[in-house]
């Protein structure tokens, strides 16, 4: 996983090297906790992660769109080959 933002047109060239096997890497600090405000969460929808499949060959970029009592989120396909 590498983390880059959603609308860019990155060039960077995606090797093996740049990704984590853990599960988890995400993590939670997609979303930041404001106690302030009804929603609770907001969500970076500038922030994304790109996300190489083990079992295909495909690799999406993933963003996190809200967050209330479950994620919401948007991905596309980068490559599939």
């Amino acid at each position: 996983m590498l983390k880059v933002f959603f609308e860019s047109n990155f060039t960077v060239s995606i090797h093996n090297s740049l990704f984590y096997d853990q599960r988890d890497t995400i993590g939670w600090d997609w979303k930041e906790y404001k106690p302030d405000l009804a929603q609770k969460y907001t969500v970076n929808k500038r922030k994304l992660y790109i996300i190489k499949d083990k079992h295909s060959s495909k690799t999406y970029k993933l963003r996190f769109i809200n967050f209330t009592d479950n994620p919401i989120f948007q991905y596309r396909i980068i490559t599939d080959y």
